[in-house]
Order: structure tokens, then C-alpha cells, then sequence
């Protein structure tokens, strides 16, 4: 009996196991600045930028239309090819595995609650819920690219949830992985459950219908796109590099109205909504 009852101790003393769910986090960086950005984070972790408002919801929509304005989430991707079809340019920077723990929700429940929270008796919303719902149709088509968000609730991602790095060069991955000594497996796993993340009175405000997209019309699109990878492949005249730089960093704003009408317009949607 006493060593059954030792047994059943050792057993409940345990920590459950679990396979560790990895998603790959894209830092967009000059390759100069690379080894830096590796290294703080290797010994800091990384944190979401922009300073959230208090309301996880309206953040959220901020985040998802607007990110470059308002980074105030970091979105976890299911594998390098993900990050590559979310990115309108060749990417350069850092690519980052990071195991997914409690720091992080599960994308597709994310995305679910909001599309559910932003139906709105009073229809303030109609033209936000068709952005996320389309998005989530995407997300869909390509097999779930995002795993995880994290950055609701002052979540971040610990260094030692930060198991490799990558430096990425127009789009390749340079050479082997630079592993972090610090690393543990994390005892916690992702959260599938957001039905608490966004407050229900979110349905009756009027959210800021701004998105981000490129340009609507597909020569347009394809143009800006070359204008970037022409930008990060040889030097240019400084005539045009302003330009250049302000079609790759700055994309057009315009109403979630008018981008789903273009969209609509469109049998392959040739907007695109930038997720990272």
C-alpha cells in the first residue's frame, strides 16, 4: 500500500506532457540590424509595439486593419511559406520559432469571436464584419497560415519560449538556424478559448472602418510589388527611392466599405488585407 501510495504521489507530482506547437514570428529588419534584433530578443523576448487602449476589441480591429500603424499584436505563423504568401515584398529581416504557450490564443477562435461580436443589431458594423469574415474565408483557402496571436491581456513572448532564429535576405533564409541557449519547453500550451477576450457592447460601437491594402487594380498591385523587390536588390537613384519606399512601406488607406466593393468586384481578389 505505501508503495502504491508513493507511486500515485510521483504520478500526480508530473507535470502533464505535450507536444510543443511551434509558430514562426517574421521581425522585419535591415540585414545589418539582424544580429541585434536576435540577440535582444534572445535575451528580452518580443513584445508587441504601440501602447493598446484598454478595449481588447476595438485594439484588435486596429490591429487587424491597420497594422502598421497600430502593431499592437503579434501574429504567429504556421510555417515560413505562410509568412512568405502573407508578405506583398520579398521579406527582409528575422524569422523567429517560438513555442506556442499561454502567452498566445489561437488564431482561428480569435478570429471567430470577432467576426460573431461585430454582428450588430443596428448594423454599425456590417462593412468590419465582411473584412474579418472575408479574411477568415482566406485563412481557410490556405490552411490556416496563422497559428497564434498573442499581445491580449499583456501577453508577449518570453525569451525562453524563443527556441531559433533565421536571418532573412529577400525572401531566403540565410544558412542554419541560430539556436537560443535559453530555451525551455513550456509547461503551458496555447488558449483555444476567446469567448472572453472582447467586450459584447463592441457590436453597438461604430469601429473605425480604415484598412490598409495595396493598390486595388491588379497592374497596379503587380507594379508596386516590382518597384519593391527592384528597391531591395540594387541601389537606386535617390529621385525615385522616395517612392519606391513609400509604395512598400505606406499601402493605401481606404474604408472597409470601398475595399469590400473592389473585392466583390473582383472574382480573385487582387486587395489584400495585410495580416502581418
Amino acid at each position: 500500500m505505501k508503495h502504491l501510495l508513493t507511486a500515485l504521489f510521483l504520478m500526480l507530482s508530473v507535470p502533464v506532457c505535450h507536444a510543443v506547437e511551434w509558430g514562426y514570428v517574421f521581425v522585419p529588419v535591415s540585414t545589418a540590424n539582424a544580429q541585434v534584433v536576435i540577440h535582444q530578443a534572445f535575451a528580452h523576448g518580443l513584445r508587441p509595439e504601440g501602447q493598446p487602449s484598454g478595449r481588447d476589441g476595438i485594439d484588435f480591429w486596429n490591429f487587424f486593419s491597420r497594422p502598421h500603424t497600430n502593431p499592437l499584436f503579434i501574429m504567429a505563423y504556421r510555417d515560413w511559406h505562410a509568412v512568405q504568401q502573407s508578405s506583398d515584398t520579398l521579406p527582409t529581416g528575422v524569422l523567429f520559432e517560438v513555442a506556442l504557450d499561454d502567452n498566445f490564443f489561437e488564431a482561428e477562435a480569435v478570429l471567430d469571436r470577432f467576426v460573431a461580436v461585430t454582428w450588430s443589431p443596428v448594423g454599425s458594423n456590417l462593412d468590419v464584419r465582411a473584412v474579418v469574415s472575408n479574411a477568415l474565408g482566406r485563412w481557410v483557402n490556405q490552411g490556416y497560415p496563422v497559428s497564434g496571436i498573442t499581445g491580449f491581456q499583456g501577453g508577449h513572448i518570453v525569451p525562453t519560449s524563443i527556441n531559433a532564429a533565421w536571418t532573412v535576405d529577400r525572401g531566403q533564409l540565410q544558412g542554419a538556424p541560430q539556436n537560443n541557449q535559453a530555451y525551455q519547453a513550456p509547461t503551458t500550451q496555447m488558449r483555444d478559448d476567446a469567448s472572453r477576450l472582447f467586450d459584447p457592447s463592441l457590436a453597438y460601437e461604430r469601429l473605425d472602418p480604415q484598412v490598409e491594402t495595396v493598390h486595388s487594380s491588379w497592374w497596379r498591385h503587380a507594379l508596386a510589388v516590382l518597384q519593391c523587390q527592384v528597391f531591395e536588390t540594387r541601389p537606386l537613384p535617390l529621385s525615385q527611392r522616395a517612392a519606391y519606399q513609400d509604395s512598400c512601406l505606406h499601402p493605401t488607406v481606404m474604408t472597409a466599405k470601398q475595399f469590400n466593393r473592389e473585392t466583390m468586384r473582383n472574382l480573385q481578389p487582387s486587395i489584400t488585407l495585410l495580416l502581418d
